[in-house]
């Protein structure tokens, strides 16, 4: 059970890693994994989503977590850990058309 006051907010929750901080802007918040917070150099990555609004943060998480993912990825592949080529491979900037 989490402490009291530790990272709560009502847009917290385990599947999109949505915080409310200072002054109502959100962010997106993941915990590196253990075998590669060496290579990453930090216990969590904290992303500006640069808004306030739950709806356009909920939007703009998927693609902050794809790259937050990608990057994992290439920290592994630096210590030896089995790798997704997918992951690894990123993604294309274009968006296609509608």
């Amino acid at each position: 059970m989490r402490a009291a006051g530790c990272y709560t907010s009502l847009l917290h929750n385990v599947r999109t890693h949505l915080v409310e901080r200072g002054g109502g802007r959100i962010y997106y918040r993941r915990r590196v994994p253990k075998p590669l917070r060496e290579i990453v150099g930090k216990k969590e990555i904290w992303r500006s989503l640069a808004t306030d609004s739950p709806t356009v943060a909920k939007r703009r998480a998927l693609r902050v977590a794809a790259q937050v993912e990608h990057e994992f990825e290439i920290a592994r592949s630096k210590v030896g850990s089995s790798v997704d080529q997918m992951l690894l491979a990123g993604f294309s900037e274009s968006v296609p058309a509608a």
